[in-house]
C-alpha cells in the first residue's frame, strides 16, 4: 500500500452518508467532502426517469419519475440480492462522483475505510463474519483499497483526536454507544482495543422512531387521505420511502430547536404521487407517544423502556466483571435526541462517570473512519520501523558497549580480591596468627573466593553493571525517541531502561535463574555466574593470586633489615616463622597499603583476571545476546502499547 496517498472515511449510514478525507502523510484534520452541495446526504439510491443512470442522495428523493428508489437498504440481512446490490452501487457512485468532481484521487491513491456495526463484527454470514461479507459487498471485483472497521472503534478515533478524551480516560474504560438509524451498538474500549464480549448490538434506531411518527401523523386529523396513503404506501415502498424522510427531517428539526418551542408542531408536507399529500408533524406529544409505545419487536417494551434495559443490562455486566466504564461516549445522530441522555443518566448517576458526545455526531464517524485508517497505515509502518530497528541498529548499540562491560566488572574484582583477600592475609600475617608467608596466599584464595559468592559480590558487580548499562541505555532513549518524534509520540514512550532490584537479583541468584528476571538483571545473574566460573573454576583463584608472596618478598628483601635476614633465599623466607617484632617493624599498615596499591602489583593482578574472564568470551556473547533479544522484547512490546497514540 506504499501508493496510498490518501484515506477515505465513508460514513455509509442506514439514514444518512458522510464522507471525509485526511492525507497519510500529514498530521492534519479530516476535511469533510461535499455531495451536491452538502456535507451529509440521505443514503438512498434510484434511477433516472430518462438516461437510466444511478442517482442517489437527495436527488434520488426528489427527482420526478425517479425509478428503483431504495432506502434503508444497509441491513445484516445481505442474503438479500436487492439490499447488496444496492449497497454496492450506492458505494460505487458516490466515489465515481467524488472522483468525477476531483475531490479524491480514487485509483490505487485512495484507501477507504467504510464503517459497520460494532456487531457485525462477531456474527456470522454463510462462513465469514457479516463484517467481512459486507466487505465484499463494498468490493466486489473492483480493484481497490478498501477495508471495514466497527464504527465504535471510528467513533473513539475522532473522540482521541477532536480531544474530547483526556489522556486519562484514553487509558481506561470507555463504553462507547452508537446510535444509529438501525442499531444500538455498544463496545467497551480500553486504550484503544475493544473488551469481548462488550462488542454487541441490538436493532433499536432511530429509523424506528421516524417510523412511529408517520404511522402517528397518518392518525391525525391533518391527514384526510389517511386510508389512501395507507394502501399507497403498502403497495409503494418509494413512495413511503419519501414520507419517512420528511418524518426524519421533521424529527431532527424539533430535536435541534430550543425547549421552549417543544409544543410547537413542526410539520413537513410530500407531495404523494401528484394526487396525494402527506403530513409529517412532530412536537412534545408526538415524540413522547412515539418513544413510549409498547412493540413486538421489543417484547412488548417501549422504545426508551429497551434503551434502558440495554444499559442496565450493560452496566451489570461491566461490574461483575470489574471493568465499570468512567466516560460514556455517545455518537450518532440519534445521540442528539435529548431524551437519550436523560435515560442514561438515570441509569449511571455517577458524577464521576462523564457522558459525552461530539459535536457534530452526523460527522463524527466519518472523520473517525479516516482516523482509524490513517492510524492502521502509520502504525504498520511504526511497527516495521520497530522490527528493523530491534533487527539491526539494537545489536549494534550492544556490541559497541560490549568491551566496556568487562571494563566495568575487572576494577571491582581487583578492589575486593585485594582489600579482602591480600590485605587480610597480610593483616594476618603480620599479627602471627599466619606462622608463615607461605599461608598467605590459600589464605587470601579462601576469603577472595568465598566473597564471589557473597550477596557483596552480587551488590557490587550489580552497581558495576548498572553503570555500564546507562551510556547503553542513553544511547537506547535518543534512538527510540527519534521514532517518537517521527511518530509524533510523546518523548520516552519507547523508554525500556529495565529496573531491578537488589532483592530480586539475590532471590535470581539465590534459585540460580537468570529466567525469573529480564534485561540488565538477568545481565547481572550471567555476569556473576560468568565471573564464579571463570576465576573459581580449575584452580583459577589460584592461579589469580599467583603474585602476592612475590610482591611481599621483593618488598622485604628490598629493605634494609641489619642484618635480619641476610642471604636467606626467597624460599626460606616464605616458609620462615619470623619473630613478630621483626615483622610489625619491617612491615607497617602503611607498607601493606603500599603492596595492595602497587600499580605494578594491580596490573598483574588485572592481567590474570583479564585472561581468565577472556576463557570465557563466548559465554559473555552469549550473555549480551540474551540482553539484546530481552531489549528487543521490551521494546516490541512497549511499541505495542503505545501504538494507540501513533499520528
Amino acid at each position: 500500500m506504499k501508493e496510498i496517498s490518501e484515506i477515505i472515511g465513508f460514513d455509509l449510514g442506514h439514514g444518512e452518508t458522510a464522507i471525509s478525507k485526511v492525507s497519510v502523510h500529514k498530521n492534519e484534520d479530516p476535511q469533510m467532502l461535499e455531495i451536491f452541495g452538502k456535507k451529509s446526504q440521505i443514503t438512498a439510491i434510484g434511477q433516472h426517469p430518462v438516461t437510466g443512470k444511478v442517482v442517489i442522495g437527495e436527488v434520488a428523493t426528489k427527482l420526478q419519475g425517479v425509478k428503483m428508489l431504495d432506502i434503508g437498504f444497509k441491513t445484516a440481512d445481505l442474503s438479500q440480492e436487492e439490499a447488496r446490490t444496492s449497497i454496492h452501487q450506492f458505494f460505487k457512485a458516490v466515489v465515481d462522483y467524488l472522483i468525477e468532481k476531483n475531490t479524491i484521487r480514487g485509483e490505487k491513491d485512495s484507501f477507504y475505510v467504510v464503517g459497520c456495526p460494532s456487531a457485525w463484527n462477531t456474527m456470522p454470514f454463510q462462513g465469514d463474519t457479516l463484517l467481512e461479507a459486507y466487505q465484499k459487498v463494498l468490493q466486489n471485483d473492483d480493484d481497490i483499497h478498501l477495508k471495514v472497521v466497527p464504527e465504535s472503534r471510528a467513533a473513539f478515533m475522532q473522540a482521541r483526536e477532536g480531544g474530547l478524551l483526556t489522556i486519562g480516560e484514553l487509558s481506561n474504560n470507555v463504553l462507547v454507544i452508537d446510535l444509529g438509524s438501525s442499531t444500538t451498538d455498544l463496545t467497551l474500549v480500553k486504550g484503544g482495543r475493544g473488551h469481548q464480549p462488550f462488542d454487541f448490538g441490538i436493532p433499536l434506531g432511530a429509523a424506528m422512531i421516524d417510523e412511529g411518527i408517520l404511522n402517528h401523523s397518518l392518525d391525525l386529523s391533518i391527514n384526510k387521505d389517511r386510508r389512501d396513503l395507507r394502501k399507497v404506501f403498502k403497495d409503494r415502498r418509494d413512495l413511503k420511502a419519501k414520507c419517512l424522510i420528511a418524518c426524519r427531517e421533521a424529527k431532527e428539526a424539533y430535536f435541534n430547536q430550543s425547549e421552549d418551542f417543544a409544543d410547537q408542531p413542526i410539520v413537513k408536507l410530500v407531495d404523494v404521487g401528484g394526487i396525494y399529500t402527506f403530513r409529517a408533524q412532530v412536537d412534545r406529544k408526538m415524540i413522547e407517544k412515539v418513544i413510549s409505545e409498547r412493540l413486538d419487536a421489543y417484547n412488548k417494551r417501549s422504545w426508551k423502556d429497551t434503551l434502558r434495559f440495554l444499559l442496565k443490562e450493560t452496566r451489570q455486566k461491566m461490574e461483575e466483571e470489574n471493568l465499570m466504564a468512567k466516560t460514556l461516549l455517545f455518537t450518532g445522530g440519534a445521540s442528539r435526541m435529548d431524551f437519550v441522555r436523560q435515560i442514561t443518566r438515570s441509569v449511571f448517576p455517577e458524577k464521576e462517570i462523564r457522558i459525552i458526545a461530539d459535536a457534530e455526531p452526523a460527522f463524527a464517524i466519518a472523520k473517525g473512519l479516516t482516523y482509524v485508517g490513517r492510524w492502521d497505515l502509520r502504525t504498520q509502518e511504526f511497527m516495521s520501523v520497530i522490527d528493523t530497528f530491534c533487527a539491526m541498529e539494537l545489536p549494534d548499540i550492544i556490541r559497541q558497549h560490549e568491551p566496556a562491560l568487562i571494563d566495568a566488572i575487572v576494577p571491582v574484582i581487583i578492589d575486593n580480591v585485594m582489600e579482602l583477600g591480600v590485605k587480610k592475609g597480610l593483616e594476618e600475617w603480620r599479627k602471627g596468627r599466619l606462622k608463615t608467608l607461605s599461608e598467605v596466599q590459600p589464605y587470601a584464595e579462601n576469603i577472595a573466593s568465598t566473597w564471589l559468592e557473597s550477596d557483596d559480590c552480587a551488590e557490587k558487580i550489580y552497581n558495576a553493571c548498572k553503570r555500564w548499562f546507562e551510556p547503553v541505555r542513553r544511547d537506547l532513549v535518543y534512538n527510540t525517541d527519534q521514532i517518537c518524534k517521527k511518530y509524533y509520540l510523546p518523548t520516552g514512550s519507547l523508554n525500556i531502561a529495565p529496573q531491578l532490584s537488589l532483592n530480586d537479583l539475590k532471590f535470581a541468584l539465590n534459585t540460580k535463574s537468570s529466567d525469573l528476571l529480564e534485561g540488565i538483571a538477568g545481565l547481572v545473574v550471567l555476569v556473576v555466574s560468568i565471573v564464579f566460573a571463570s576465576l573459581l573454576g580449575g584452580g583459577g583463584m589460584a592461579l589469580l593470586i599467583s603474585g602476592p608472596i612475590g610482591w611481599i618478598l621483593g618488598f622485604i628483601l628490598a629493605l634494609p633489615l641489619a642484618g635480619f635476614v641476610g642471604d636467606m633465599t626467597k624460599e626460606w623466607i616464605s616458609s620462615w616463622d619470623m619473630p613478630r617484632f621483626i615483622r610489625n617493624r619491617v612491615f607497617s599498615d602503611t607498607d601493606i597499603e603500599k603492596v595492595i596499591h602497587s600499580k605494578s602489583n594491580r596490573a598483574q593482578l588485572e592481567k590474570n583476571i583479564r585472561n581468565k574472564l577472556a576463557e570465557n568470551e563466548e559465554s559473555f556473547r552469549e550473555m549480551t545476546d540474551s540482553l539484546t533479544r530481552q531489549l528487543q522484547k521490551g521494546l516490541h512490546d512497549k511499541a505495542d502499547e503505545v501504538r494507540i497514540l501513533v499520528h
